[in-house]
């Protein structure tokens, strides 16, 4: 009895957590893309953190699997899963480095930048452009600073855009005006740095390269 006491009481709290998840839905439905909710611990809200460009590509991620799932006897893993050619895939990338002298001003700084990496994003998407977020970052090894990360966002003009158009695509611009967000932030120290530069595919570090294969190996293998 006392067992079933408490696994009564427990899934009635999930119940009342799920609840209180839903209400946070419905507020925020009219705005949010896609309000997916996670209903346990760590709780994570999609909503937030979704642009029109990543809900595209979630959603052909879902109808590829759905018809590898539907067309075959058996579910092939291994293909749902396979690996994502993200660095090989595209031309250009921006690399944006976060860096700071100290730990626990680093700690801070990234977590900071890498919540504001998503308006980067939407502002690039305002233009003809396809705008792929890599959700990963990897250590630095490059930089001056003795705390260093770099996140890359991958960038690709609309294949029916004119020359014109392209042309008219100020990157620096909106790459300048994020940054000038970014830095006002009121915690920012001097010690803290965010640098963004574009590269084009043949440029990007090594290492990106091996920790990507690194990361592949290890998801087939768990």
């Amino acid at each position: 009895y006392p067992l079933r006491r408490q696994r009564q009481m427990c899934i009635r709290d999930r119940i009342n957590n799920l609840i209180s998840l839903s209400t946070i839905f419905y507020k925020r439905q009219r705005w949010d893309l896609m309000a997916i909710i996670t209903p346990t611990p760590p709780h994570k809200l999609s909503a937030r953190t979704v642009t029109l460009g990543t809900r595209k590509i979630i959603v052909e991620e879902l109808k590829r699997a759905n018809l590898i799932v539907t067309q075959q006897d058996h579910i092939d893993w291994e293909k749902i899963l396979e690996a994502n050619s993200f660095f090989s895939n595209f031309a250009f990338y921006l690399k944006i480095s976060v860096s700071a002298l100290k730990e626990q001003e680093f700690k801070l700084w990234y977590g900071w930048v890498e919540s504001k990496v998503i308006r980067l994003v939407i502002k690039l998407e305002h233009h003809p452009l396809k705008v792929v977020p890599y959700p990963i970052k990897f250590p630095d090894q490059r930089s001056n600073f003795p705390f260093s990360v770099m996140y890359f966002i991958a960038i690709q003009p609309d294949k029916d855009i004119s020359p014109t158009e392209k042309k008219s695509i100020n990157m620096a611009s909106l790459v300048s005006d994020w940054k000038d967000d970014i830095n006002g932030w009121e915690k920012k120290t001097e010690s803290m740095e965010v640098k963004v530069i574009q590269l084009k595919r043949d440029k990007l570090p090594k290492e990106v390269f091996l920790d990507h294969l690194d990361q592949r190996v290890t998801s087939q293998t768990e």
